[in-house]
């Protein structure tokens, strides 16, 4: 009908009015093309299990001071999804759902900030986990959210703090230390081969 009759604008309105009609069809298709939309979403979940919220990466609002024990918050929230089941960690988002942004931690830039996040977890977790890890910086109303996406892991992670590690579960929306027995309990029945 198109090529004989040139009938274009039929044709338009036929596919316009069948995506206004099936919206449910091309709705992943938006998510996927709109990052920051789906951020939205999810902060608007509110916190759980596989959601955590964190202010800041270094900075302590309170003193506005870098802070060691503000990245060790950060960082055992990362080690608990790994040894667990997963998660979400979105630094940026206050735990009211405020969208603070990474611009609280006073870097110079996006790309200083990254590296920052990228040394701190070769350094706490180990660059060999880095494959379960998944950052991005989206922009959400003017601001930027790291959103870090962490993939159960197949061995056991543990938090370097000097001369000691640490070992975190995921617990309901609580990251736990666990040690001694419980610890090894856990692993032989989590990353049992």
């Amino acid at each position: 009908m198109y090529i004989r009759h040139h009938r274009e604008h039929l044709l338009d309105q036929a596919v316009i009015r069948f995506i206004e009609m099936n919206p449910r069809f091309f709705k992943r298709y938006h998510e996927q093309t709109d990052p920051s939309e789906k951020l939205l979403k999810l902060i608007n979940k509110g916190e759980g299990q596989k959601l955590e919220f964190k202010s800041t990466l270094r900075m302590n609002l309170h003193t506005s001071k870098p802070d060691k024990r503000i990245e060790h918050a950060v960082t055992k929230t990362i080690v608990a999804y790994l040894n667990s089941n997963g998660g979400h960690l979105l630094v940026g988002v206050c735990d009211d759902k405020t969208i603070l942004g990474i611009e609280e931690d006073n870097f110079q830039n996006n790309d200083k900030f990254n590296l920052h996040f990228t040394n701190l977890i070769g350094r706490s977790i180990g660059n060999e986990f880095l494959p379960y890890i998944d950052s991005e910086l989206v922009n959400v109303q003017g601001r930027f959210v790291l959103r870090v996406d962490c993939s159960p892991s197949d061995i056991p992670v543990f938090l370097k703090e000097g001369d000691k590690e640490e070992f975190y579960i995921r617990s309901a929306a609580a990251t736990i230390e666990i040690s001694g027995r419980k610890l090894i309990e856990y692993i032989d029945r989590r990353f049992r081969t």
